[in-house]
């Protein structure tokens, strides 16, 4: 079964699982708290690196994770407003939180503000790509751009055409919820924590172990083509063909396979029609998901050949690769 905590996570908590497991980080997130107390304190500092985006208030991260009703939280903020203390000591006195897990906020809520190392935190482009949005070399540019001119990563996205406002969007709703999944993790891991040091004290026995297998699949690109050339001929014929486009393998443990799943990039096809996943697929230009069984072994390797059925207003030249390409278990 779920930790208790993965209930208060108002989403896909099979989204979530999949990228947690894409970002190597499905164990330390997603499995259950009650270890030995050394295993314990490494597991939330794993957590507590994955803390990112903007720095937030304690109330706001707390009510993010549904740990604190608005009326509990205000009450506590009229109490530092009139005795001039810390909202996480009062918190602890009133019994919304112990003493361990208002460390861990903290902790969590400093890491925010850049504390940490960089590479493990739970940032856009780390996401976009694990979602299969963007590849690693469109966040390499967009970076530089970044550099080069300011502003926010998802701006730099947009400017550089590496992704569409509608992904970067998706991508910081995607980040909040698994922001909010990670300080759950957190916190719960200091409660466990908690009760196992009290356990020590009374020589009582061990908490027992459980642990979630995550479903999980990982795509392996060994290649994509970059660009879908138009010419004159093509437009006259309607469509364009490109055959070898893709080249991948995925790496699952689902028993039950897994999903491809194809977004359009830009608007250069009205239907696509792929080959080299079984039988021959359409889709429409709003893309979609192919279903891969369990009778399709781990690690095959699959050759897709495309076939852009073409817009009608559509000029000759070279177009950015129209259709992302991205996998999760089923």
């Amino acid at each position: 079964m779920l930790p208790t905590w993965s209930i208060a996570m108002k989403t896909d908590t099979q989204e979530l699982r999949d990228i947690f497991a894409t970002l190597d980080v499905a164990g330390t997130v997603l499995a259950s708290p009650a270890q030995e107390s050394g295993t314990n304190a490494t597991q939330r500092d794993r957590v507590l690196m994955l803390a990112a985006g903007e720095r937030q208030r304690v109330g706001e991260l707390l009510q993010a994770a549904e740990r604190v009703t608005a009326a509990q939280l205000q009450q506590a903020l009229d109490e530092q407003r009139r005795d001039d203390r810390k909202l996480g000591d009062i918190l602890v006195e009133r019994g919304l939180l112990t003493p361990g897990e208002r460390e861990v906020l903290l902790e969590f809520q400093r890491r925010q503000a850049g504390a940490g190392p960089q590479a493990d935190k739970l940032y856009l482009g780390r996401i976009l790509v694990a979602t299969g949005q963007i590849t690693h070399s469109q966040l390499a540019d967009a970076l530089k751009w970044q550099a080069r001119h300011g502003g926010r990563l998802g701006e730099a996205l947009v400017a550089t055409g590496q992704a569409t406002p509608a992904q970067v969007t998706h991508g910081l709703t995607l980040q909040r919820k698994l922001i909010v999944a990670a300080l759950l993790a957190a916190l719960s891991l200091a409660s466990a924590a908690a009760v196992q040091e009290a356990h020590a004290a009374q020589k009582s026995a061990s908490l027992q172990v459980s642990a979630t297998v995550i479903a999980s699949a990982k795509l392996r690109m060994d290649h994509q083509q970059a660009q879908l050339s138009v010419t004159p001929e093509d437009i006259a014929r309607g469509f364009v063909d490109a055959p070898g486009g893709s080249r991948f393998s995925v790496a699952t443990n689902s028993r039950t396979g897994y999903f491809v799943d194809f977004h359009p990039r830009v608007g250069v096809f009205t239907a696509v029609q792929i080959e080299g996943l079984g039988a021959p697929i359409q889709l429409g230009a709003d893309g979609g998901t192919v279903t891969q069984s369990a009778e399709v072994s781990r690690n095959t390797p699959h050759e897709l050949s495309y076939r852009f059925y073409l817009g009608p207003a559509l000029d000759p030249g070279n177009y950015d690769w129209p259709l992302l390409l991205a996998v999760r278990a089923r």
